[in-house]
Formats: C-alpha cells, structure tokens, sequence
C-alpha cells in the first residue's frame, strides 16, 4: 500500500517525541505528544474525508457518463459539507447510514460482503476515528483530553484504511 501524507505526519510525530525522549524533556515530550495526537487524529479523519468525498464524485462521473452539470450538482448538494451527516459516529458500530444512502439492495449487499470479508474492526476503526474527531472539534480542542496514545491513533488508521481500500473497490 502506497504511503498517505498521514503516514507521513506519525513518522514526523513520533521522530519529534523521540528526539525529545532522548534530550531528556519529560514534561515537553509530554506536551508534544498531547498535541501531536490531536493533530494526527484530524489528519486521519480529514484524510478520510477527502478520500471518500473523491470517491463520491468519480463513481457519480461515471454513472451519469462525466455529465458535468449533475456532478456539479451533486458536489454542491450531496457532497461538499455533508460528509460528517453520513455516518452515525456516536454508535460506531457500522456503516448503514452511509450505505443506505446507495438504496437497501446496495446496503444489504455491502453490509454482508463487510461481514464476510471480515472488515467490521475496520468499521470500528474508522467510526472511532471520526467520532474522536467531532468530539475534539467540538468540545474545546485546546482542553480535550485524547485517552489514546499517538500509536494507537495510526493503528486505527491503518485499520479503516482497509475500509476505505473496498469502498473504493465497490464504488469504481
């Protein structure tokens, strides 16, 4: 799998956190790393974001025959600032409320190929993500207290990175 710029950011992160470890900078390391957390969770669940806004827009290209004016309206009505309206966060359990968006055979479909193909951690990952996400946008970013650590974060990642590879498939 080709490395993603969130790669990148926990590469960079951790160098960051460890090169602070090794100058023995307890208290900044810990004050790093408590950033440094909140941003690599934004990059995951921005990163997301993007990827599944530009899957949209490519399988909607290819249904409607690149027809412009129906992308075009589909971007601005269905697509741009409605990505967070997608899924139910809160429950983190699975991805009906997307899915169905696509009609129930879509829906029942999907769901059972997740179930088969064993992706429901990837579910798991990949609502935890974005609900850690909202909570931290929305509840004071600067006091939020992410009960994580860095690794576990871009283990997450990692793991709804397989989602995002079938969605992909299914929507091609």
């Amino acid at each position: 799998m080709a490395e993603t710029i969130v790669d990148t950011v926990y590469k960079e992160n951790k160098s960051v956190i460890e090169y602070l470890f090794e100058q023995q900078e307890v208290s900044f390391q810990q004050d790093m790393d408590n950033k440094l957390k909140k941003i690599l969770l934004v990059s995951a669940a921005s990163y997301f974001e993007t990827r599944i806004s530009e899957m949209l827009v490519s399988y909607f290209r290819q249904k409607t025959n690149n027809n412009e004016n129906i992308v075009a309206f589909l971007k601005n009505k269905a697509i741009s600032r409605q990505y967070h309206s997608y899924f139910d966060w809160e429950r983190g359990t699975n991805i009906n409320k997307f899915l169905s968006l696509f009609g129930d055979d879509f829906k029942r479909e999907v769901s059972e190929e997740i179930r088969n193909c064993e992706l429901d951690s990837s579910v798991r990952a990949f609502l935890k993500l974005g609900n850690l996400r909202n909570q931290l946008v929305h509840i004071n970013m600067a006091a939020f207290n992410i009960y994580l650590t860095g690794e576990e974060i871009y283990e997450l990642y990692k793991e709804a990175l397989k989602l995002m590879d079938y969605l992909e498939s299914k929507l091609a």
